[in-house]
């Protein structure tokens, strides 16, 4: 390459001559090119920055919903897994309930029956009912018999009829018998209804000579009152009427 200037002899690549310090114009022509090329790149990268910054907040936003969306599927798979663990739990320890119930309903067992039923009675549920039936009846039966000696001396001795409140319970096992009888023995308890209105029949017959019949009209009046205060105010005329049948065998 000849410098236009001096004429000396020049390499391609140079910016000016060595000799007069004339410009090369091609090598000049192309490092303005250059510059001219980066600058419009950083014109243009300074004018898509804030598009590239929107985009990667999209970015960000989209995988913080995306992480968002796969913790709450793993935690509502835990959860189910969890309560479908917990729910076959409770499953296998009702089932093996039932079994024992059962087994000690079959032996007439009905005392250790009602025990086991009361112990674990938060865990049952309309599976349970026959069971419950039972229980109820266990129970009336232990508030009359237990210390039913004592309440009717005690009735004698102080001439007061507030000592027989809980041999009304005689009553309200043969209201519950009635009651199971009516719905027809949905779970063919017929023989453990007739075990509790045998004894509450004895009972009755025993200590106050009230017959079948009469306890049987009794139950029918005792079974046709509603409400709470009703049922306790009939409660107190059984209690004048149970005292007034052991008066008359002094």
């Amino acid at each position: 390459m000849i410098c236009k200037n001096c004429g000396a002899d020049l390499p391609e690549n140079v910016r000016k001559c060595p000799y007069c310090g004339t410009d090369n114009i091609k090598e000049a022509f192309k490092e303005h090119q250059k510059q001219v090329r980066e600058s419009q790149e950083r014109r243009h990268f300074w004018q898509k920055l804030p598009f590239l910054m929107a985009r990667k907040g999209q970015k960000i936003t989209a995988l913080c919903v995306v992480a968002f969306l796969v913790v709450s599927l793993v935690v509502a798979i835990l959860g189910g897994v969890i309560g479908k663990r917990r729910e076959n739990a409770n499953f296998k320890r009702q089932t093996k309930l039932i079994e024992e119930l059962e087994s000690l309903y079959q032996e007439k067992k009905y005392d250790e029956l009602s025990a086991l039923f009361q112990k674990e009675q938060d865990t049952f549920g309309y599976r349970f009912e026959k069971y419950a039936e039972v229980s109820a009846l266990n129970r009336a039966y232990h508030t009359a018999a237990d210390g039913a000696k004592e309440s009717i001396s005690q009735a004698i001795r102080y001439q007061n009829s507030a000592s027989l409140y809980f041999q009304v319970a005689w009553f309200e096992i043969l209201k519950q018998a009635a009651l199971i009888e009516k719905k027809g023995y949905p779970y063919e308890e017929s023989d453990v209804v007739e075990h509790y209105r045998k004894l509450a029949y004895a009972a009755l017959s025993e200590s106050f000579h009230i017959t079948k019949e009469e306890a049987d009209a009794i139950q029918k009046e005792f079974s046709e009152v509603e409400g709470f205060q009703k049922i306790e105010d009939y409660k107190e005329k059984l209690q004048g009427f149970l005292f007034e049948k052991i008066k008359d065998d002094q």
